[in-house]
């Protein structure tokens, strides 16, 4: 089911991350129809379209929606907050960095798909000196009961940073030495040398892990 983003057979205009994001729901669906999964996506598939088709497939999603390409949601976020449905909360935390929220549930994803229901979840992350560390807003499918499920779901829409720098990251700056351009070729070589840059950093990170369980199991014993 993995496959390169790269030009479809028959297909007449190029591929896409929202097109293979089609073919990966396919393909979940017909390889692992029991499992059920929260998506954590980018600002580029946070249109109506796809998060519909997400649902469709009876996942949940997290959804980056920044403010520039959500005006309507933001109007609507606005509306809720003069009738005193939105919720805010802050925290500090012992480095001393403020947490601020606010969030909300049903709200239009946007004018052309009113019937699309979502949920806003706003977060922003402050040092001592005042200064922003962090800033974003998601739209989710999950509700949002309290603020600690608030608090989960910016946790869900971060982690997508885990896999940028702990996945993206190590094959392009530790070693492996991937670029953007791997897997693009007139013929099949290139995608196969990526694929198999894939297997080497998997059997790394299995070595790895392995490797690790076995020095604490070793401490345990001692």
């Amino acid at each position: 089911m993995p496959e390169p983003i790269t030009q479809q057979k028959d297909a007449s205009k190029n591929d896409c991350e929202v097109r293979a994001l089609e073919r990966i729901l396919e393909g979940l669906a017909r390889e692992h129809y029991h499992l059920k999964l929260v998506l954590g996506l980018d600002g580029l598939y946070s249109k109506g379209p796809t998060l519909k088709l997400v649902r469709s497939y009876g996942h949940h999603f997290i959804a980056v929606a920044k403010d520039t390409d959500h005006k309507a949601l933001l109007e609507s976020v606005e509306d809720l907050d003069r009738e005193g449905k939105v919720q805010r909360f802050t925290y500090t935390d012992k480095r001393g960095h403020r947490h601020s929220f606010h969030y909300v549930n049903g709200v239009p994803l946007n004018k052309s798909h009113p019937d699309f229901i979502v949920n806003y979840v706003n977060y922003v992350e402050t040092d001592p000196d005042g200064k922003v560390k962090y800033f974003n807003s998601w739209v989710t499918s999950l509700p949002i009961h309290n603020h600690m499920c608030c608090m989960k779901i910016m946790r869900g829409g971060r982690a997508r940073w885990l896999i940028e720098n702990e996945t993206l990251n190590t094959l392009k700056n530790l070693g492996y030495s991937l670029e953007h351009n791997f897997g693009h070729g007139e013929d099949n070589l290139s995608s196969n040398l990526t694929c198999l840059m894939f297997l080497a950093f998997l059997i790394d990170q299995i070595i790895s892990g392995s490797g690790l369980a076995l020095c604490i199991r070793f401490s345990k014993l001692r």
